[in-house]
């Protein structure tokens, strides 16, 4: 498939939550820009799927039945390492955010986050960029001036979206 092929269909995204209501309306979300090849409700059944399936992106909630999303991400690499996995959850602590990270996670959305920051996870994961919801950035950045002990620093701009690029300078 020519690269233009590629960067002109609609990303393949497979969805696990363990909240059937939560993964319907990702699914409602996504419809018109991607195609959703399945929604799945446990980390196991996440990569039989992921490795089946072969989706450009997992979306996922950090806490599943029978594998964690942390543990999900370690092992997708070796089960699809072409998929990019979005976290979308209610976890907002900042060691397990980076934790995260560290494990291959591609973007972080909260539950709480606008819609709209699901598309924009989707767009920059598709073009090799992280994406960090804003209202992680600024709990990071408010901790960061709170006096808070955690070493928080300023994340490498060559791998933020612009948005979240404005929001950390």
């Amino acid at each position: 498939m020519a690269a233009t092929d590629q960067q002109d269909r609609k990303p393949r995204v497979l969805v696990a939550d363990g909240d059937c209501l939560v993964a319907a309306g990702i699914r409602k979300l996504l419809e018109q820009d991607c195609e959703v090849v399945g929604i799945v409700e446990d980390g196991r059944t996440l990569l039989a799927e992921a490795e089946k399936l072969r989706p450009d992106i997992c979306i996922t909630e950090s806490v599943l039945p029978l594998l964690n999303g942390l543990d999900v991400a370690h092992r997708l690499a070796k089960v699809n390492p072409g998929s990019r996995i979005i976290f979308v959850t209610s976890q907002a602590n900042s060691s397990y955010i980076a934790e995260a990270f560290r494990a291959g996670v591609s973007a972080y959305v909260l539950k709480r986050s606008a819609p709209v920051e699901l598309s924009q996870a989707i767009h920059a994961v598709m073009k090799g960029q992280y994406y960090l919801t804003p209202l992680i950035t600024k709990d990071l950045l408010v901790a960061g001036t709170n006096g808070s002990n955690k070493q928080i620093g300023p994340p490498s701009a060559s791998c933020l979206t612009p948005v979240n690029a404005k929001c950390c300078s």
